[in-house]
């Protein structure tokens, strides 16, 4: 799965296609890397293994470092390709015999990894009647990869790492530049409704101000009628007292409230007056602080 993706990736970016040869005659040998190599030695190191593992003189040589060590497949030709014992699947640990179109192989794969390889002609017929089994070309086992190069680099997770930084600060730039647009789409929105519907709005508000002027007018006059009619209920309850000074009279929430003053006044008959009135609710008379003062409150229904 990793390798197909890696394979579409790399041919994505650098538009590699790899071609298989299968028609010339490879002999391959595998060397582990020596313990305690380091990586700035291995390129000398495989220099030299393949000067010396070449089976003949001006050999080809195609070859490929993995993570054990080094794969070299020489030939008397030019390959046109890669190798196909470079290409084919890996199995499992052991020794296999493989059939192509062209060539049959005894090999011995460890770990995922081919140690020997001996090829033969199917003309030969080496093989006899021994099992063997076909050779698959689906996921490499051995095959470069730039992808996979350019991934080992420190240099790559630093551009990796920027350009995931760089997406999260485009994305969230985006996103609040976004917000902004539509705050100002709404607060546009808001003020051009704002003046087509405002004169309305105010028309509205003086309708409703005048409205309530014209319905405070007709209750007061209500209520200057009721107070009329029930003050002068008052003053008739008092007609009968002498020498008698209205001082203060206040009109509040349907209550009359008069401070008069008398030297003679017969409050018991006043009260009694104004209880017989069906207009009164309650009815009350009280000394003021005043001398010879008095305060008569009438609550009217």
């Amino acid at each position: 799965m990793l390798k197909n993706s890696l394979k579409k990736l790399e041919h994505l970016i650098w538009q590699k296609s790899e071609s298989v040869d299968s028609t010339t005659a490879t002999f391959y040998f595998f060397e582990p890397f020596p313990s305690g190599l380091d990586k700035a030695e291995r390129h000398k190191w495989c220099e030299l293994k393949k000067e010396t593992k070449a089976p003949f003189p001006s050999a080809y040589c195609h070859s490929q470092l993995i993570e054990t060590g080094l794969c070299m497949w020489f030939s008397k030709e030019p390959l046109h390709g890669l190798p196909e014992t470079s290409c084919c699947n890996a199995l499992e640990d052991g020794v296999h015999f493989v059939k192509s179109s062209e060539y049959l192989y005894k090999q011995t794969w460890k770990g995922s990894v081919l140690i020997n390889c001996a090829s033969f002609s199917n003309s030969e017929n080496y093989f006899g009647d021994i099992e063997h089994k076909a050779l698959r070309l689906e996921q490499s086992w051995c095959t470069h990869r730039d992808i996979k190069e350019l991934l080992d680099k420190p240099k790559t997770y630093f551009v990796l790492m920027s350009i995931v930084f760089l997406s999260v600060f485009a994305y969230h730039f985006f996103l609040v530049t976004s917000v902004y647009i539509q705050a100002q789409f709404v607060e546009n929105r808001n003020t051009k409704l704002n003046d087509e519907i405002g004169p309305i709005l105010n028309a509205q508000d003086q309708a409703n101000t005048k409205f309530r002027f014209v319905e405070h007018i007709q209750n007061w006059r209500n209520q200057k009628t009721v107070f009329a009619h029930s003050i002068g209920l008052v003053f008739t309850a008092l007609k009968d007292t002498q020498d008698i000074n209205i001082l203060d009279i206040v009109w509040q929430t349907n209550t009359i409230e008069l401070v008069f003053y008398s030297a003679e006044v017969d409050v018991s008959r006043v009260v009694e007056q104004l209880q017989e009135q069906i207009e009164f609710e309650r009815v009350n008379i009280r000394p003021h602080s005043l001398a010879q003062t008095w305060v008569i409150e009438v609550g009217i229904k």
